[in-house]
């Protein structure tokens, strides 16, 4: 919308789904979820995410090497914060869209859930959990780690908790 005529701008259009995840810290691009011209598959593929500039009209897709579906946590002056499952543990990863670099976040957790992050991304809180334990509340920082501020698993520590494994076989 531009907001001296109010005039709307049609940003992203493409045939199939295009969803705003969230704006850049400068404001001046947006990151956005979209499945292009893929009308078909789209419902079970892995999502697509791609960096917007709405001053150079620019676009470019990112996470193109993670074979999974990424879910975007946060972007703020650190980097894009954003985790996927690998196998049997979810993983969470900062990343610079200046160089493509990235570094993954060592929650010490196996399944990080839901986070936040300060607008410096100097702190961080999120849901997540261990497989033998429930959800609890963690709060600290991504470059030096993580304090578990609840207790949530304390009321099942005498219960049996099951025992995690991965069976793999060859496909025909």
């Amino acid at each position: 919308l531009h907001l001296d005529s109010a005039a709307p701008r049609t940003v992203v259009q493409n045939p199939s789904s295009d969803f705003f995840i969230c704006w850049s810290p400068d404001g001046r691009s947006i990151l956005y979820n979209s499945e292009v011209n893929d009308t078909v598959s789209n419902y079970y593929s892995n999502n697509r995410i791609f960096i917007r500039n709405l001053t150079s009209g620019t676009t470019r897709e990112i996470f193109t090497t993670v074979d999974e579906d990424k879910q975007v946590i946060d972007w703020n002056a650190s980097g894009i914060y954003y985790s996927y499952i690998d196998k049997m543990r979810n993983r969470v990863f900062r990343f610079n869209p200046s160089n493509g670099e990235k570094q993954e976040i060592n929650t010490g957790l196996e399944l990080p859930a839901g986070a936040s992050l300060s607008r410096d991304g100097r702190q961080m809180a999120m849901t997540g959990r261990h497989y033998d334990q429930l959800n609890e509340v963690w709060t600290g920082n991504p470059e030096t780690g993580f304090r578990k501020i609840t207790d949530m698993s304390a009321q099942i520590a005498q219960w049996p908790t099951p025992v995690n494994e991965v069976i793999t076989w060859k496909s025909q």
